[in-house]
């Protein structure tokens, strides 16, 4: 005997319908906030590497080692028609996008190629550029991701949020850098000029003076703070401090 299953009401299926929408409804709010989260910005898994870019490009075998990673992936895919943003891999009429998107997934904090993502956004007033999987902004957040320590990665960024006029993020990575800069002329000459393209000329000329105080003597910022009317020489400090002459009621000999 064949059994029928009975219909079910109205506000059985009424129910049903208000579930299976409550879950997709749910269901995309979770994707939408994974989206807008460092996920969107993919994992930096990469078939291969991912490698730290400064400890390769330092390596002593660099240039004679033809297996270096960074030897195979900038032979391949950022030459220097890469990174003067001029043609691909296979000629004049092949998009540059894909290479420095390559050589960005092998090493994600590859200093050159972030600077030429950067400029190849600005030409093609493209976001993300053609042949690129991810943002500009993303690629910086790869780069951080994947290695907090790499200062020139983040000065680089400061250049990037500069241009796009977001200073108060600019100013909070130039604060990071500060704090590791220690005894390093050169990283206080360059976030000096950083923040003078902020319009930051006080900080800029603060920094001008710390990087002469530890002996770098470069003429790049003192000549734009001149240049704007900003700089003044840093005040000499006395090699021995000042012995104060005694004052005449001191001096004079006690009467009797």
């Amino acid at each position: 005997m064949i059994q029928f299953r009975p219909f079910p009401n109205a506000a059985v299926v009424y129910a049903r319908r208000c579930f299976w929408l409550l879950a997709l409804s749910l269901g995309l709010c979770v994707n939408s906030q994974a989206q807008t989260g460092s996920t969107a910005c993919g994992d930096l898994a990469n078939g291969f590497g991912p490698y730290d870019y400064r400890d390769h490009a330092g390596s002593s075998d660099r240039k004679t080692n033809p297996n270096n990673p960074l030897n195979l992936v900038e032979g391949a895919h950022f030459r220097r028609e890469q990174e003067a943003l001029l043609y691909g891999k296979t000629g004049p009429l092949s998009p540059v996008g894909p290479e420095i998107d390559y050589t960005l997934r092998a090493f994600p904090n590859h200093h050159k190629a972030l600077d030429a993502m950067k400029r190849l956004r600005k030409k093609q007033q493209k976001d993300p550029p053609e042949g690129s999987k991810y943002t500009v902004e993303c690629w910086f957040n790869r780069a951080i991701r994947f290695r907090p320590d790499d200062y020139v990665v983040r000065m680089i960024y400061v250049n990037f949020l500069t241009e796009e006029k977001q200073k108060p993020e600019a100013m909070k990575q130039l604060e990071i850098v500060l704090s590791a800069a220690k005894d390093n002329a050169f990283t206080y000459q360059n976030v000096g000029l950083l923040y003078f393209d902020l319009g930051e000329h006080q900080k800029a000329l603060q920094m001008a003076h710390k990087a002469m105080e530890l002996g770098l003597v470069r003429p790049e910022l003192k000549e734009k703070l001149l240049a704007a009317g900003k700089w003044t020489d840093p005040v000499a400090a006395s090699a021995e401090p000042a012995i104060a002459e005694p004052s005449a009621a001191t001096s004079a000999p006690a009467k009797p």
